[in-house]
């Protein structure tokens, strides 16, 4: 069922309060809206009292961001909503917002993603051929003041 669009302003201020959404100014001083989870997965990664300079497992990240952002990979209502719909999500596979959000915190030296060897377990991010993480299985939190 197409979204009701009279409703699409009271959902935008919804998806930036909850972190999930920002509102660019364009050339025109119409809002662009770009649509990315980077403060959201930043407050709950910092709520979740990791330590500046502790090394995780990329699996374990993926863990502590379902359980804090069940809309994200791996989250209650994220696989509810995969299975609404019919969609088989891979297990090391993230998803396009979810990468997006992580690359973000990677560019602002939040986070710093590492792989070990040719690992089994590594967890695959959305291909760039631009950048030079498409995929990890170890995290570093760097700093969360930046």
């Amino acid at each position: 069922r197409p979204m009701n669009t009279t409703k699409l302003p009271a959902w935008r201020r919804w998806l930036v309060f909850l972190g999930l959404c920002e509102s660019l100014r364009g050339l025109t001083n119409t809002p662009l809206w770009h649509l990315s989870p980077v403060r959201r997965i930043k407050k709950e990664l910092q709520r979740a009292n990791l330590p500046e300079g502790q090394t995780i497992t990329g699996s374990e990240l993926l863990r502590v961001i379902a359980n804090r952002c069940p809309y994200l990979d791996g989250g209650r209502k994220y696989q509810k909503a995969c299975s609404k719909m019919g969609f088989v999500h891979g297990q090391r596979e993230l998803s396009a917002a979810l990468t997006v959000g992580l690359r973000e915190l990677e560019a602002e030296e939040v986070l710093e993603f590492g792989l070990l060897g040719d690992s089994s377990d590594a967890l695959l991010m959305v291909p760039d051929p631009t950048l030079r993480t498409n995929s990890f299985n170890r995290v570093t939190i760097r700093a969360f003041s930046k």
